[in-house]
C-alpha cells in the first residue's frame, strides 16, 4: 500500500444574470469559494497503479486542480430572419451521450451552421485520453457527443459543429481574461466559460461533470417554471444553455494562458475553453418550453464515456 497526500485548491466562480432591462444590459454577482483539502491516495498490492503524470479530471468542484465556469443569459430571444440548415444532417436514430455576462447582439443574420465530418460525434473516442484534446476533429467530436447525449436526456435534438461561433469563441478565449465577451457580430450566440489548473483542458469533464451532472442536482425543483429565479440561475446557467431546444449548432475553442485573468487579477486557471452556442438559450419566460425534465436522474454519464 503506498499513500500519498495532496493538497488541494479548489475555487468556484458563479456568474448570475439579474433584471434586464434591455438586451445589452446585464447586472452580474459573482461569488469566490476557497476550499482547501487534503487528499490521500492510496494503491493497493497487485492493482495498476495510476501514472504519476496522468491527469485526472475534477469529478465535482472539489478536485486536485482549480477549476471556475460560467454561463451566459439573455432577455429575448434574437429573431433571426431565417434559419440556417446545416449541409449535413445528424442522424436521429443515433443519440450520442451528452456557464452570462455581455448580452448577445440581435441580428438579421443568423451565422451559417458548418458541421464538421462527424456533426453529432461519429468517430468520438471514449476513454481518460479525452482529457488531453485541445483541437481537432477528436476534440470536435468528443465535444458533440457530450453535449448530444446530455440533450438526449431532456428530448432536444443533437448539436452540429458551428465554425462561425467557434470563431467567435477562438476572440473570447485569445483574450485570456475569465469574463463573458462578444463581438458586434456575436449574432445572438450564448457561451459558457470553463477554465482549469494543471496541464489538460479537461473539456469533457467540464461539460459533463461540471455543466451538466453537478447542476442537474440544482435544476431538480425547478423543471416546468417559466423563468429561472437570480439566486438560482448562477448554479444552472450552464446546463440550460446545453439542453436549450432551440439551440442547434455549438463551437469551442481550449487554449492554454498563463496567467490568465479573473477580475483583473493574474491566476493560475491557465487551461481555458469557451463554447458559444446559436441560437442562444437562457431567454427568461421560456425555460418551461426549452428546458425538459430529465429521463434520468442522476444521469450515468461519465467524463470518460
Amino acid at each position: 500500500m503506498r499513500s500519498s497526500a495532496l493538497l488541494t485548491l479548489v475555487m468556484v466562480i458563479g456568474a448570475m444574470a439579474g433584471p434586464i432591462h434591455h438586451l445589452a444590459k446585464r447586472r452580474l454577482v459573482t461569488e469566490v469559494k476557497s476550499v482547501i483539502e487534503t487528499v490521500c491516495v492510496t494503491v493497493i498490492a497487485g492493482a495498476k497503479a495510476r501514472p504519476t503524470d496522468k491527469y485526472k479530471p475534477p469529478a465535482t468542484s472539489t478536485s486536485s486542480s482549480t477549476t471556475s465556469s460560467s454561463s451566459s443569459t439573455q432577455k429575448q430571444a434574437p429573431a433571426p430572419t431565417q434559419q440556417p440548415a446545416p449541409t449535413q444532417q445528424p442522424d436521429p436514430s443515433q443519440q450520442p451521450d451528452p456557464s452570462q455576462q455581455p448580452a448577445p447582439s440581435p441580428s438579421s443574420k443568423a451565422p451559417a451552421p458548418i458541421p464538421s465530418s462527424s456533426p453529432n460525434g461519429d468517430g468520438h473516442q471514449p476513454g481518460e485520453g479525452q482529457a488531453k484534446l485541445s483541437s481537432g476533429p477528436e476534440y470536435q467530436a468528443a465535444i458533440l457527443f457530450h453535449h448530444n447525449r446530455a440533450r438526449a436526456n431532456h428530448n432536444a435534438d443533437p448539436l452540429v459543429w458551428n465554425d462561425t461561433v467557434m470563431a467567435e469563441a477562438q476572440l473570447v478565449v485569445n483574450r485570456c481574461t475569465f469574463e463573458h465577451w462578444s463581438s458586434a457580430k456575436n449574432l445572438g450566440q450564448g457561451q459558457n466559460l470553463y477554465t482549469t489548473s494543471g496541464d489538460a483542458f479537461s473539456v469533457t469533464a467540464g461539460i459533463i461533470e461540471t455543466w451538466y451532472k453537478k447542476e442537474l442536482k440544482n435544476m431538480t425543483s425547478h423543471f416546468g417554471a417559466e423563468s429561472i429565479p437570480d439566486d438560482v440561475f448562477g448554479s444552472v446557467g450552464h446546463l440550460t444553455q446545453m439542453v436549450w431546444k432551440n439551440t442547434t449548432s455549438v463551437g469551442c475553442v481550449s487554449k492554454k494562458c498563463e496567467n490568465m485573468l479573473f477580475e483583473n487579477k493574474p491566476t493560475n486557471m491557465n487551461m481555458f475553453t469557451v463554447c458559444n452556442y446559436y441560437p442562444g438559450g437562457n431567454v427568461d419566460k421560456q425555460y418551461a418550453s426549452q428546458v425538459a425534465p430529465p429521463k434520468v436522474n442522476p444521469f450515468p454519464g461519465k467524463w470518460s464515456d
